[in-house]
């Protein structure tokens, strides 16, 4: 409970952190790129990522076959042996591709881009590229860290790569360096990250390989990442599409409203997968054990965290959002507010039951959703080129919104409540009894205010405090029970006190 408790506060920690150290640097980022660069900037990003996907379905795999191997009393060394291997050969593989697939990186731009513009993609293309196949076979070992329950050295690792690398921008792109300079510290600080976490896992934690190659267990390994691969390349189909459709119908400028707006929710999104990845390792344990009754309670408290958690900060963004985002980054970002309350908003049924999709791997049910979100990322796609041609950033913003709503939400939840047993309907009505009153008071409370208050950055920051109170006080005192709250202070006090 230790290690999960510091895993939570130091998830919660980092992004706080990674939020704040944003706040300073990005305005000074955004000055000194401009929005055209850091437009292309964000575009090669996104693409280049899209091939780091290969290795995702292996690193996803690795918690459900250390956990049933170790019911099954597979050896250790012979999974590891297994997935270092396929990841080593998966990452030399991205490496050559992307090299030869740099001469066209320029295509990104829709043919709308200068020689230097074409220059300067290609070259953060090959740095990237370079980046995202080192992350393969390394994310193993981050991986591991979550399998030994030795969570907190996995989130240092994360606070370091999510709060040092913006402060480091700042230099890079002061001394003149632009964004290859921010893409060369991504680099350079992937790099010593992962050669930390590699020196932990090896001599603190016994990771070792076995000498023989396990074949039949490859092929196992094969089968089922092949379908977790296509998942999260669908998920990355539906968060980078919309880049590159806004780059060729509307170019690199509304490309840079947008990725500004997709960052805040990302931080609205690593709220959710910050807390699940806690609990992730004991989601894959007790299925591997067979626990029904305690893993039905896990995935309703995990429920009503997330719903509490992520309530507030929807409801304050929703709210006291644009004022602050202006102040933030300027008027010339001012839809990058829309964009980002219009994603937070869309995935808050997925990200509040997203408990239920750890349980689906456990017990090798996933395909059918990922088939089921193979087809609506097609059709958040077709969705999203109409929309962007008519309202540009916004426009592919509820475009994936509405995916996210229908199928990430709405069917994924029918298909995990019917096919795989997970019990959202009790979770959803026990969200529903812990947050509606925060959430209607608090909403009356942000109302009153803004009839109240003066619109400026003071009345807005006044505002947001004062939402966040109301909704914190009722929360504790309607939302939780006498239990949760006397928990809650035995908790904080014997590990904070």
């Amino acid at each position: 409970m230790s290690q999960r408790f510091g895993g939570a506060a130091l998830g919660y920690l980092t992004i706080a952190l990674a939020a704040v150290v944003n706040l300073v640097t990005m305005p000074i980022i955004l000055r000194s790129l401009g929005q055209t660069e850091f437009g292309i900037y964000s575009l090669v990003f996104a693409a280049a990522n899209l091939l780091g996907l290969v290795g995702a379905g292996f690193n996803a795999a690795y918690l459900r076959f250390y956990w049933h191997g170790t019911v099954e009393g597979l050896r250790e060394a012979s999974i590891n042996r297994v997935f270092a291997t396929l990841l080593v050969v998966t990452g030399g593989i991205v490496a050559i591709v992307g090299l030869l697939l740099s001469p066209f990186a320029p295509s990104l731009l829709g043919g709308s881009g200068s020689g230097p513009q074409a220059t300067l993609v290609r070259e953060l293309w090959l740095l990237m590229v370079l980046t995202v196949a080192l992350s393969i076979p390394m994310n193993l070992f981050d991986t591991y860290l979550l399998a030994k329950d030795n969570i907190v050295a996995n989130k240092v690792v994360a606070m370091v790569r999510q709060v040092v690398a913006p402060l480091l921008f700042v230099p890079a792109v002061l001394a003149g360096a632009g964004s290859l300079g921010m893409a060369v510290v991504t680099f350079g600080l992937y790099g010593v990250t992962s050669a930390w976490t590699l020196w932990r896992c090896v001599h603190h934690l016994g990771f070792r390989v076995a000498r023989e190659f396990d074949r039949s267990l490859a092929l196992a390994v094969g089968g089922f990442s092949s379908f977790l691969l296509l998942n999260t390349l669908i998920d990355q189909v539906n968060w980078t599409a919309d880049k590159i459709l806004l780059s060729w119908t509307s170019g690199v400028s509304e490309v840079a409203v947008y990725s500004l707006g997709a960052q805040v929710n990302f931080y609205f999104m690593m709220l959710s997968v910050s807390l699940l990845a806690v609990f992730t390792p004991l989601v894959h344990e007790l299925v591997a054990r067979r626990d029904q009754a305690s893993l039905g309670s896990r995935v309703t408290a995990l429920a009503r965290i997330q719903a509490m958690s992520l309530a507030l900060v929807l409801l304050t963004f929703v709210f006291w959002g644009k004022p602050l985002m202006i102040a933030w980054v300027g008027p010339a970002y001012a839809e990058s507010y829309t964009v980002a309350a219009v994603l937070m908003a869309g995935g808050f049924i997925a990200f509040v039951q997203n408990v239920a999709i750890e349980v689906q791997k456990a017990r090798n049910l996933h395909r059918f959703r990922i088939l089921l979100l193979a087809g609506a990322s097609l059709l958040n796609v077709a969705i999203s080129v109409q929309l962007s041609q008519h309202l540009g950033a916004r426009g592919a913003a509820l475009g994936t919104a509405i995916i996210l709503v229908v199928a990430n939400g709405l069917a994924i939840g029918v298909y995990s409540q019917v096919r795989v047993g997970v019990d959202l309907i009790s979770a959803w009505r026990a969200v529903g009894r812990t947050v509606w009153a925060p959430v209607v008071l608090s909403a009356a409370t942000a109302l009153a205010c803004r009839h109240l208050f003066a619109e400026s950055l003071v009345y807005a920051l006044v505002g947001a405090g004062v939402t966040v109170l109301t909704y914190v006080t009722v929360t504790w005192w309607v939302g939780m029970s006498g239990d949760e709250r006397s928990g809650f202070r035995a908790l904080v006090m014997s590990r904070w006190v």
